[in-house]
């Protein structure tokens, strides 16, 4: 090279690392931008772990109960609506799912449908109405924590989640 004479081969082979080399930067860019998008949902998670739920007070003299399997629930004019809300996400909602029933929640964005799941699954405890899980008072009837543990969600986002529903699942079965 010092002589400003180059061989094809030397050329070939120059072109060849600098071609390499420029790959592995893109790559070492390209994981750290995916560092970066991880690291949301790392944040996320960390958001939901942190999480203290909302605890009622045990009815004294009733034996906590036992959830064999999930036979129904029932909402009976449920309404709910978020604390710095002016009027209800869900209002006198009623209905009743058997087990085996296949059913469909459908909506437009922020029509309550994920307020829904979170009633169903007994995230939410401000409500007005009932809701029933096996005929029992879900809040009054003291099987609150039993009855979660028959439940598991994975919610819709618009970001993707790079694991399987498995892995997600498994997530929520770390106690």
């Amino acid at each position: 090279i010092s002589s400003a004479e180059i061989t094809v081969g030397s050329f070939v082979s120059l072109t060849s690392a600098i071609a390499l080399l420029s790959t592995s930067f893109g790559s070492i860019f390209s994981d750290i931008a995916q560092l970066y998008e991880n690291n949301k949902y790392i944040a996320a998670l960390y958001k939901i772990l942190d999480v203290v739920p909302e605890k009622k007070e045990k009815n004294i003299g009733i034996k906590e109960r036992k959830i064999e399997s999930l036979e129904s629930i029932k909402f009976c004019n449920v309404s709910f609506a978020y604390p710095s809300a002016k009027q209800d996400i869900i209002s006198d909602v009623c209905f009743e799912i058997k087990k085996g029933d296949r059913i469909a929640v459908i909506g437009h964005n922020g029509s309550g449908k994920t307020t829904l799941v979170n009633l169903i699954m007994g995230l939410y405890h401000s409500y007005r109405g009932k809701i029933y899980v096996n005929g029992l008072d879900l809040l009054t009837d003291d099987y609150l924590d039993e009855y979660q543990t028959k439940l598991a969600s994975v919610f819709q986002d618009y970001n993707r989640y790079e694991m399987s529903i498995r892995e997600n699942v498994a997530i929520s079965n770390i106690a």
